[in-house]
């Protein structure tokens, strides 16, 4: 299975990505056509647009979204015969709590608080030619060999 980009359309800071990422997805789809692969059409999943389903980073999906990607990865296989029918027809997409009323002067302080917690260390980053793991270690940093049982 292959995923398509997210379409960023309705993202003031992200849509700037939309021409690149709508390229990727026709390389996606070619790839897919040439080696019969299953595709995860996430470009044309507009129901990912409610911020509902994002985490407060606005770059991550939170379990929300986990959740319903899962429920459209499970159609996918179940319109392609790879899962079983009646089981991907009990697959439910999870519910959203309502959507918060907020003032206009709450909205605007939310904005700057992900402004200053998110985007701004995001643009340092860019700007400075750093990773956010750059200060990480590698979990397992010496190599390991694996071997499987073939009985």
């Amino acid at each position: 299975m292959l995923f398509t980009g997210f379409d960023t359309v309705e993202s003031p800071l992200f849509s700037k990505t939309r021409p690149r990422t709508a390229i990727y997805n026709e390389k996606v789809r070619e790839i897919a056509d040439q080696h019969g692969a299953v595709i995860a059409d996430y470009w044309r999943w507009r129901e990912f647009s409610d911020i509902r389903y994002w985490a407060v980073d606005r770059l991550h999906m939170n379990e929300l979204g986990h959740a319903l990607m899962a429920a459209k990865v499970l159609e996918v296989l179940g319109t392609q015969g790879i899962t079983d029918e009646n089981w991907s027809s009990k697959i439910q997409q999870p519910s959203l709590p309502d959507f918060a009323v907020n003032s206009r002067g709450e909205k605007l302080r939310q904005e700057l608080g992900w402004a200053k917690e998110h985007l701004a260390p995001w643009v340092k980053r860019r700007l400075t030619g750093t990773s956010s793991g750059d200060s990480l270690s590698a979990k397992y940093p010496d190599y390991i060999r694996l071997t499987v049982d073939a009985n």
